[in-house]
């Protein structure tokens, strides 16, 4: 049976209110599970947050556009990889290695966060550190 790697991740609100999101990766003969949590934990910021539209996994928020609450925030938060049985999801179709050198590459350049509150289009970002 293959193996693939599910990475979760989810969206909580001030309120502690959550949402989950999961995107299954290819595996990586050249990376382990360990050594992908590891280096990914060392690319998102101490609490394990990120940005998920700079990464390309779907955004999870419990808000819709224009409706954010005073709870609302623009980070994920990183939550766990482990193997599984089920089908790749991944709409760039990456495997875990590719996209652990994808999360590096954009935490060296930079995290940037938007105010969830302007409904402004593009959003206006801003950089910050993890």
């Amino acid at each position: 049976m293959k193996k693939n790697i599910e990475f979760l991740y989810a969206y909580r609100d001030a309120s502690n209110y959550k949402s989950t999101g999961r995107v299954v990766f290819r595996a990586s003969k050249n990376l382990n599970l360990a050594e992908g949590r590891s280096r990914l934990q060392a690319a998102f910021g101490t609490d394990d947050t990120f940005m998920a539209d700079q990464v390309r996994v779907p955004e999870v928020f419990l808000y819709s556009e224009g409706a954010a609450n005073s709870d609302d925030h623009c980070l994920h938060e990183f939550l766990s990889i482990g193997e599984t049985a089920e089908e790749e999801n991944d709409p760039c179709g990456r495997s875990l290695a590719e996209f652990v050198v994808e999360v590096e590459r954009v935490s060296r350049e930079g995290w940037l966060g938007f105010d969830p509150h302007d409904a402004h289009r593009p959003r206006r970002r801003f950089r910050f550190t993890a």
